[in-house]
Order: structure tokens, then C-alpha cells, then sequence
């Protein structure tokens, strides 16, 4: 009996050190692959984090676009006796003049464009559902494209832009895709852990209040000054209070 034991237990032992050392690699291995995850999840995040920012934007400039136009033609008409309004020729002037004095988001949209098929490949791996809908429903390739062209066909011809690109930048298509945009990334926010929830969740603040903040005054008063120029004046507008 006594050899019999003597026999079983160093191959016992082994074969409990073996266990031991693969249970910690499995941990170990588990432990990696959740830290890949999260780095992957991370990246997605920016992703799409920056792909808000720049459709938030947009639709801002869009819903903007009108009122500043309107409000420059009363502004430019109380300071100055001159009316626009009615004048098609000097409205469409102060439309081109508004278009390309709004901000260029031009080395995002650069950015979003050479990563978005390896941003949705990822996507797809933890949201494969979103990722179709952004590769199909919201067609966010065309999306990108159309606004990296958009402000430029408005100030080359305000009048004649194509039925095409008027609904890819509808308002009412755009709120509708940030909401579901806001929603994954909260979700995926979620899944990084409590710490990223928390960031994503300051990101997302943040970057509300800094487009909400970001006031017409100063644009005014440069379509204003621009508008001088080009009819020859040389008042200069100080839009102060």
C-alpha cells in the first residue's frame, strides 16, 4: 500500500502542478484578451466619438444656415439703410458669403474617411447590427462625402444643388442618426467599464455645450464686413454691446 502511494503521489503532484500552471495561463490569457477588448472598444469609441462631433456640427450649420442668412439681411439693412431682402442677386450673395464663412471640418472628414472601413469591420465584431446599419441604412460613406462637398456646391450655386444631396443632409435624417449614434456609443461606453462611461459621458457633454456655445455674432459680422468689400465700402462693421 505504502508503495503504491509512494508510486501515485509524485505523479499526482504533477499532474496538480500541470493543472495549476495551465489554470494560470488560461487567467492570464483571459485577462490579456479582456485588456485587447477593451483597447478595441476604446478605438471604436473615438471613432465614432469624432463621427458625432462632425454630423452634430452639421447639422448646427444646417439649421443655422437660414436664420444667419436672414438675420445678416436685417442687420445690413438697420445699419445701413440697404435692403437685401427681395434682391435675389444680393441674397444669394450673402448665402455664399455665410457658406464660406462656416467652419471647415476638412482633416476630420479626411481621417473618418480612411478609417471607416476598418472602424465598422471592428464595430461589426461587437455591434454587428449598427454596423450594417451604418454601412447600409445611414450610408455613412456617401454621408461623408456629401458633406466634405456640400458647403462648396452652395457657395458655387445656391440654387441648383441635386435632390440627392439635399436628402443625405436632411435635418430631420441627421437628428434621426445621431440619436442611434449616441445611443451605441453610450452602450459601448458601457461595456469598457464605469471609468470610460464616465469619460464618454463628459465627452458627450462637452461636446454639446461647445457646439451650443459657439455664437453667430462674430459670423455675422464677417458676412457683414465681406458684403463692404465686395460692394466697395469701406465702413467697418463692430457688431459690440
Amino acid at each position: 500500500m505504502i508503495n503504491i502511494i509512494s508510486y501515485i503521489l509524485p505523479i499526482a503532484t504533477l499532474l496538480i502542478g500541470f493543472f495549476l500552471a495551465e489554470w494560470a495561463k488560461l487567467r492570464a490569457d483571459k485577462r490579456e484578451e479582456k485588456k485587447l477588448s477593451r483597447r478595441q472598444i476604446n478605438t471604436i469609441l473615438f471613432f465614432l466619438l469624432e463621427l458625432r462631433y462632425v454630423f452634430t456640427q452639421e447639422l448646427r450649420l444646417e439649421q443655422a444656415f437660414d436664420h444667419t442668412v436672414k438675420t445678416v439681411a436685417v442687420q445690413f439693412e438697420n445699419d445701413f439703410g440697404i435692403e437685401l431682402t427681395g434682391n435675389e442677386e444680393a441674397m444669394n450673395q450673402v448665402r455664399k458669403i455665410v457658406a464660406s464663412s462656416f467652419p471647415s471640418n476638412d482633416e476630420q472628414l479626411a481621417f473618418l474617411e480612411q478609417n471607416l472601413d476598418k472602424a465598422i469591420l471592428q464595430l461589426a465584431e461587437w455591434q454587428p447590427v449598427f454596423a450594417y446599419q451604418l454601412n447600409g441604412q445611414y450610408k455613412i460613406r456617401e454621408r461623408l462625402q456629401v458633406i466634405a462637398k456640400y458647403w462648396d456646391q452652395v457657395e458655387e450655386e445656391i440654387t441648383k444643388l441635386p435632390d440627392s444631396v439635399k436628402d443625405l443632409v436632411h435635418p430631420h435624417v441627421t437628428v434621426s442618426f445621431l440619436s442611434h449614434l449616441t445611443e451605441k456609443i453610450i452602450e459601448l461606453s458601457i461595456w469598457s467599464g464605469k471609468k470610460m462611461a464616465k469619460e464618454v459621458e463628459r465627452a458627450l457633454t462637452n461636446q454639446d455645450q461647445v457646439l451650443q456655445n459657439e455664437g453667430d455674432t462674430h459670423l455675422i459680422a464677417t458676412v457683414i464686413n465681406e458684403l463692404l468689400t465686395k460692394a466697395g465700402g469701406a465702413a467697418h462693421f463692430d457688431q459690440t454691446d
